[in-house]
């Protein structure tokens, strides 16, 4: 008996007051946590494991919901980003291709920055017999140079995806190649992430860092393959249950940061973790698409 997207008496509806519910009560508990209980120096706890284990449990909840509906929902069959048209979902993927330009240029920066660090490491590692391919790895200059270049390209790609939202063309459709550069944007990002020698339990913006982009993979490579047309049976509903399980923890993480950034002068913000616009952006762009595909099945119902 087939399970996957055949349930037309599950709709998916209800997720967006999920999601909105599920968000707004973590990112509370998020500002709260920062405040009271995690050394902003360090990032580890400095107490409330009860809070850590209801934000972890909440959040856990909401992606199971997420991608448990999407899942089994027949809805989920018929969803194709390529049919969309609007200004909402156009602005949205504008404004994720500038943030991606701008995280471009940012790592673009960062890299030539610890190069100081990878040459430092390179002359005392050469009695080691370490290789230049390590050295600039576990500097971070490699997974940042990478993470550079995927999101200029990742930029180019929503740029096109932009445009296609405002005038209703399929040109996105045709870059097949071009689509998987998130991808490996994300997965640059999730490298850069494991070559920190830290513990990644104890430190709580890492580890949720680690799970979003996880999603956030998982999420574009469903993206590419439905956008492309390329062995996109089955993998549509990893659109909604991937997208909205990565957005509610990146809002989690910036939204908190975000209102510190203001309130407080960041003194709470672990350096090595600050306010990530692209994550942010990102979440509007996957909440602006879900509503646009959620809104598109109304009207035709209506119709």
């Amino acid at each position: 008996m087939k399970i996957k997207e055949s349930n037309e008496k599950v709709s998916l509806k209800p997720l967006l007051p999920v999601f909105f519910a599920a968000a707004l009560v973590s990112c509370v508990l998020r500002t709260v946590q920062m405040g009271l209980y995690i050394d902003p120096s360090t990032g580890f706890y400095t107490g409330g494991k009860w809070l850590a284990a209801v934000l972890y449990v909440l959040l856990a909840a909401a992606c199971l919901v997420f991608c448990g509906v999407s899942y089994v929902s027949r809805e989920s069959a018929s969803l194709d980003p390529g049919a969309l048209k609007g200004k909402t979902p156009g602005a949205a993927t504008l404004a994720l291709a500038i943030a991606m330009f701008y995280d471009g240029f940012d790592n673009f920066v960062g890299a030539f920055a610890s190069m100081s660090s990878a040459n430092s490491a390179y002359m005392g590692a050469l009695d080691n017999n370490m290789s230049v391919f390590k050295i600039l790895m576990s500097a971070g200059t490699l997974p940042m140079a990478m993470q550079s270049i995927f999101a200029l390209f990742s930029g180019v790609f929503f740029i096109i995806l932009a445009r296609d939202f405002f005038k209703g063309s399929r040109k996105a459709a045709s870059c097949k190649l071009l689509a998987t550069a998130p991808v490996w944007w994300a997965g640059a990002r999730l490298l850069c992430r494991f070559v920190r020698k830290i513990s990644f339990l104890q430190v709580s913006d890492l580890f949720l860092e680690l799970v979003m982009i996880a999603f956030m993979i998982m999420f574009f490579m469903a993206f590419a393959q439905v956008s492309s047309g390329i062995y996109s049976d089955g993998f549509r509903w990893r659109l909604v249950g991937f997208g909205l399980s990565s957005a509610v923890i990146a809002l989690t993480l910036n939204v908190a940061r975000l209102i510190y950034t203001f309130v407080n002068s960041s003194a709470m913000i672990n350096p090595q973790h600050p306010f990530v616009l692209v994550d942010f952006i990102f979440a509007v762009f996957v909440l602006c698409l879900v509503s646009s595909f959620l809104s598109k099945k109304s009207s035709a119902c209506e119709a």
